[in-house]
């Protein structure tokens, strides 16, 4: 192979690429697979471990241009996942210093073999797009390309998207090598992945990295840092991604034998960190009185009742003041009945004994997982 441009086709029933906002216990997914992930992917495919990876691969990879063109944004799911219950199960956190082989460690895994067990499960809410298909392209030297392609048609490793539990439906390797003179035309030449029955849109998004780096990146531009520098511990840097639009008219369209009634909406998402949102929060908040609407305890957070305008853009009734035991009863209810735009109004009486009730059981699970803690005993064990 002497090309300049492979294309990788993530396609399948679930995917889920890490996004920067995730935490421990709340694990989100971006909108289309980053630089990371697809070098996590290549990784595997290499047979290359985690440890082993910054050494020559991550560089290598990152040194490729690339660009993902969203044939099917896919719709939102939420999982909630218990791991460990009634075992005795490793922290999720651990001191990176501790990767320091001054202090005794050398790998992530063994840094990992030191630390502290704790009883009962681990708790998590996972984030997955379903019916999503993106097609990615990477442009480099030819000569690194046809390895990193020969290795994605035998991988090492079974190829995941994203996650495990995620296997892709169709070859990942679907679509031939070529050359091209840049990532956009590359894009705008492989067929538009769709189901027999589908409402398209009029235009495909997609995001380009940005690497003029003798001018000024256009004010469309967006920083990512998903640029993997490290896999153990975890280490990444930025890169500008630029936002190009493909009609989707000029695009030859390789149906497939399923349907699906609709092109599935971009979902808004709260921009948390955002100063609009602070205003928007404490104004709600004093609409309130500052008090969670549901017990009358002092608020400390202020809930989506709807993702119809998040962003910056929400509007007073669309939120509700609660304290931290009455959002969390909210959204385990909320994820167990796999809620979208529209969630739960606390004020509504419907929800009232749910949430009362969601309560107690929260309460009940952490005061014997804190009696647990005190007495030395497992969850489950009997005095």
């Amino acid at each position: 192979m002497a090309a300049n441009t492979i294309f990788l086709r993530l396609e399948g029933p679930l995917q889920s690429w890490g996004a920067s906002s995730s935490r421990l216990s709340v694990r989100r997914t971006d909108n289309f697979p980053g630089k990371s992930a697809v070098a996590g992917l290549i990784c595997s495919a290499l047979g290359v471990s985690r440890e082993a990876a910054s050494d020559l691969w991550l560089p290598e990879i990152a040194s490729l241009a690339m660009g993902v063109r969203i044939d099917r944004p896919g719709v939102r799911w939420w999982d909630y996942h218990t791991v460990g219950a009634g075992m005795r199960v490793p922290i999720a956190d651990y001191d990176a210093d501790k990767l320091n082989p001054d202090k005794g460690f050398i790998t992530e895994s063994e840094a990992r073999e030191n630390i502290k067990a704790k009883p009962g499960a681990v708790l998590s809410r996972r984030e997955y797009l379903c019916d999503a298909s993106f097609l990615v392209a990477l442009q480099g030297a030819p000569d690194r390309l046809d390895l990193i392609w020969r290795a994605l048609l035998e991988p090492h490793w079974q190829l995941f998207l994203g996650r495990k539990s995620c296997s892709p439906s169709r070859p990942i390797t679907e679509h031939s090598p070529g050359e091209y003179p840049n990532l956009l035309t590359a894009l705008s030449s492989v067929p538009l992945s769709t189901p027999a029955v589908y409402e398209l849109p009029d235009e495909v998004e997609c995001w380009i990295d940005w690497q003029d780096r003798q001018s000024t990146a256009p004010s469309s531009a967006e920083i990512v840092y998903d640029v993997a520098k490290s896999f153990a511990p975890h280490s990444y840097l930025p890169r500008f991604i630029v936002p190009y639009m493909i009609a989707v008219e000029s695009l030859k369209t390789d149906h497939r034998g399923y349907s699906i009634a609709r092109w599935a909406p971009k979902r808004s998402s709260a921009a948390y960190d955002s100063t609009q949102w602070k205003i928007i929060r404490a104004h709600r908040l004093i609409l309130d009185n500052k008090s969670c609407i549901l017990c009358k305890s002092p608020a400390t957070t202020v809930q989506h009742i709807s993702y119809a305008n998040a962003g910056g853009n929400e509007k007073p009734e669309e939120l509700a003041s609660l304290c931290r035991l009455c959002h969390d009863a909210a959204t385990m209810l909320e994820y167990g009945a796999g809620m979208g735009i529209n969630r739960i109004d606390p004020s509504d009486p419907k929800w009232r004994q749910k949430l009362l009730e969601k309560r107690a059981e929260i309460v009940r699970f952490r005061s014997g997982m804190k009696r647990s803690i005190i007495m030395g005993m497992k969850p489950d064990e009997e005095d």
